[in-house]
């Protein structure tokens, strides 16, 4: 007889990822062993991943200067953990500049290893102090080799206003009061390239999209063409940006569990799929767009005379010329099409007259 109990901790501070199995066991057999494994395997899979969850608390974050702990490092600006303000314990980290920059970052995923994608939600508390020229803004990152582009953009403006930012357009969500906490929570779609933001708990009715249009190239472990996230940016807006500033942030989380008291609605369920044509031949997909999750779709690769499909590439494997599939997220469908040898296409062309 075996007794399993899995228990999933995250502790403040926690390294991205890393999770407590507690297994107790009972005399067993040759069979409840390979159940056993079975079952581990499958409860691994099923854990969610955590970037960020933390309260700054000790003994994890010492106080003073925040760099080179626990994945946070401070290349400008002032970055120190604090029992000024706290919402939750007794410390917080508080960012701040005197007529300076400001640049702080939390690194969960390095840019040539994977992030996470699918549904990512961030959450944390913010007490603001004052702005003057440029408030503070929060930044999601997805990072790739030497590259970084911004997933959303939260500003803390200097007018008493917080902005999201629907791709490079602003959009009021909320106000801030001076040394009062507000809460700012996010739902990153990245099967959508879209984000809500909750502020208090308050859902904006807006589905803002990604700050930055780009595509990711593979790097290291991490493959290309799939958006994720890596990081936390704290700045003026910009990196370069000289403003003075001052606010205590705590309780953030950064992971693919959904923020439990707060309803984002239904995800939105429709994807695209994106043809790369191939050098020779066509592919059709039936039905036509618009597509949705859990919808089956078929590819037919069209080929000319003396030509074969070397392989489906993209989200696609396999040689048929007819692949039937089921859309779980964006898409990106191609063929490696090549000369048949067993039949190839004639070289040349005779004209008997």
């Amino acid at each position: 007889m075996v007794t399993i109990t899995p228990t999933r901790k995250i502790f403040a501070g926690e390294s991205p990822g890393k999770h407590s199995l507690i297994i107790k066991l009972k005399p067993y057999n040759m069979r409840t062993k390979l159940l056993l494994l079975l079952f581990l395997f499958n409860a691994l899979q099923s854990f969610s991943q955590t970037a960020l969850q933390t309260s700054f608390e000790s003994p994890v974050y010492n106080a003073g200067n925040v760099n080179a702990q626990n994945g946070w490092t401070v290349s400008s600006g002032t970055a120190v953990i604090t029992a000024a303000k706290a919402k939750t314990g007794t410390q917080s980290l508080n960012l701040s500049a005197t007529a300076g920059t400001l640049l702080v970052n939390y690194l969960a995923y390095s840019g040539n290893v994977p992030g996470i994608t699918g549904e990512v939600y961030a959450d944390c508390w913010v007490n603001p102090g004052s702005f003057a020229t440029k408030g503070i803004a929060i930044n999601g990152m997805d990072l790739w080799g030497g590259s970084s582009k911004r997933i959303f953009v939260i500003e803390f403006g200097t007018d008493g206003t917080i902005k999201g930012y629907n791709s490079g357009a602003t959009v009021n969500v909320g106000t801030w009061t001076t040394n009062t906490w507000v809460r700012i929570s996010i739902r990153i779609d990245f099967a959508t390239e879209k984000y809500k933001i909750a502020i208090n708990g308050n859902v904006h009715a807006t589905d803002f999209g990604f700050r930055e249009a780009y595509t990711p190239a593979a790097s290291g472990t991490r493959t290309a063409n799939v958006k994720e996230f890596h990081s936390l940016r704290f700045n003026h807006l910009a990196d370069a940006t000289v403003a003075t500033s001052d606010a205590a942030f705590d309780d953030m989380y950064v992971g693919t569990t959904a923020i439990p008291d707060i309803s984002f609605g239904a995800s939105a369920t429709t994807r695209t799929i994106t043809v790369t044509p191939p050098a020779f031949g066509s592919i059709s997909l039936s039905p036509a767009a618009p597509y949705n999750v859990g919808q089956e779709v078929t590819a037919t690769l069209t080929l000319p005379q003396g030509y074969a499909n070397n392989g489906w590439t993209g989200d696609l494997s396999g040689t048929e010329l007819t692949k039937t599939f089921i859309i779980n997220n964006n898409m990106t469908i191609g063929a490696d099409v090549g000369i048949d040898i067993n039949n190839p296409p004639p070289k040349y062309l005779v004209n008997v007259t």
